[in-house]
């Protein structure tokens, strides 16, 4: 395949992907906002609380064997039954387990109703999630299907949803989550056996230690990459007042919302790296390409948000929001090095060295809390914000390190360059438009960007012409 028709098949991916996952997502917002109403401060609370303590549940569940089924079954599609039937089975046995434990744990704590039956009635969800074979089609890079399956599955839990009319029918919310994700994992299942070639399930216990012992790391991954923004939280509410933890949780919500397009995006470059390495492919040329858009895409936000923090802030949140500017732009820088931290930890894990990106993850994880302690005492959420962009640095510099010396050098800094560039004037420019509305601001920003991106050649009219024709 071209290097052309790969960063088609790449960004088709990515589209949707994250277009799937932005639609659930609104759905998803738009229901818990009428449940916010409906419930009051009191019962929303214990919902959150829940499903934070759920979320966390599925870390064992889950286990990070999505990747490892993504890596290999794109090398080898003739594995796609034995691991789809493994996973799959590994899984469910791994949720009753979670389920089995946590009952008994609250059977022991006896939470104050009805906390106790909301926690074991969300805990239900465990089996949803481990009955997805959304990986399959990742793996496949066939994208729809999740996409599809994904908006059905919120869809669904929404119709319950906006029937709650008050916290009486509070027990009534993770029956409707569970018919979502359990719609969601049945339309998947469904879609994979009545392909024209369904997969033949086989059922192999000696898979299972082998498959463990490449998740593991990526499993603990999770976990690290989870504590690098909770440790912010705790630390927040440890040394500064609440209304500090509030003001850190929502402009860290932006920079949610880029990383999950991040995390969209490794999905969608793993198979093609998966492939790559199998076939003895050269990296750098894939790599570079990669490293041309992404850099594109995400060093103009760093000076995006150095122009507009405080405007987006007060139109996002309010006007008492906008003492959260200077932790936005300092936040807003990281989102560079999440990028390129992607790309290289992505790699780590298609060229079968997911231990070494445990390394660096863990490398970063402990710088955030040793910055955490020293500097959010005295600087409170911009000190979080300078903790979170040294931890990603340090995260990019191991990672990066690990590829250079394990796979093959890749070039990083040329590709800096232009949109760096393009990004001061765009800077320049907009402070022109200080006194316009905010959209106009940033869409003005926004088109000067692209103009001067294209006029430095750092993205030609050919190569998006080449990504059409693929």
């Amino acid at each position: 395949m071209s290097q052309p028709s790969r960063a088609r098949v790449i960004l088709q991916s990515f589209f949707f992907l994250s277009a799937g996952e932005l639609i659930a997502r609104l759905v998803n917002f738009l229901a818990f906002a009428h449940l916010a109403r409906a419930l009051g401060t009191t019962s929303f609370g214990r919902i959150g609380f829940v499903i934070t303590l759920v979320s966390y549940l599925l870390i064992p569940v889950m286990q990070g064997y999505d990747p490892v089924g993504i890596r290999d079954v794109a090398r080898n599609r003739a594995l796609l039954g034995r691991y789809a039937a493994n996973i799959l089975l590994i899984r469910m046995f791994s949720a009753l387990a979670t389920w089995l434990a946590l009952a008994g744990v609250v059977s022991l704590i006896a939470p104050e109703p009805p906390l106790h039956r909301l926690i074991l009635l969300f805990a239900l969800t465990l089996f949803a999630n481990a009955a997805s074979v959304k990986w399959v089609f990742q793996a496949l890079e066939q994208p729809r299907p999740v996409a599809a399956a994904g908006i059905a599955g919120q869809l669904i839990f929404a119709a319950g949803a906006f029937t709650v009319r008050g916290p009486e029918q509070l027990l009534r919310i993770p029956i409707y989550q569970l018919a979502g994700e359990g719609a969601g994992a049945l339309l998947l299942l469904a879609m994979l056996l009545r392909r024209r070639r369904p997969p033949s399930f086989a059922v192999e216990w000696r898979l299972w230690q082998p498959l463990f012992r490449e998740s593991a790391p990526l499993a603990v991954s999770t976990i690290l990459g989870t504590l690098l923004f909770n440790f912010d939280v705790l630390a927040l509410a440890q040394f500064r007042e609440a209304a500090a933890v509030g003001l850190y949780t929502a402009v860290y919500k932006l920079v949610l919302l880029f990383a999950m397009l991040l995390t969209l995006f490794q999905v969608s470059l793993f198979p093609t790296l998966a492939r790559a390495h199998a076939g003895g492919e050269e990296l750098a040329p894939l790599a570079g390409r990669v490293l041309r858009f992404i850099t594109a895409a995400f060093v103009p936000l760093a000076f995006a948000g150095m122009l507009l923090a405080g405007r987006l802030l007060e139109f996002l949140f309010g006007p008492e929001y906008t003492t959260g500017a200077t932790t936005l732009k300092i936040l807003m820088w990281s989102l560079p090095l999440m990028a390129l931290r992607a790309v290289f930890r992505i790699i780590l894990v298609s060229f079968n060295l997911q231990r070494l990106d445990l390394r660096a993850v863990l490398a970063g994880t402990i710088t955030n809390i040793a910055l955490d302690l020293a500097l959010v005492p005295g600087l409170s959420t911009a000190g979080a914000a300078i903790s979170t962009l040294s931890s990603e640095m340090v995260i990019v510099y191991f990672s990066y390190r690990y590829v250079r010396r394990h796979i093959e050098p890749i070039f990083v800094l040329q590709h800096w360059l232009r949109p760096v560039i393009a990004s001061l004037v765009m800077y320049a420019f907009g402070h022109t438009l200080a006194a316009a509305p905010l959209a106009l601001q940033a869409a003005g920003a926004g088109i000067i960007y692209l103009a001067t991106l294209f006029f430095l050649r750092g993205m030609t009219w050919k190569e998006i012409a080449a990504l059409n024709r693929g």
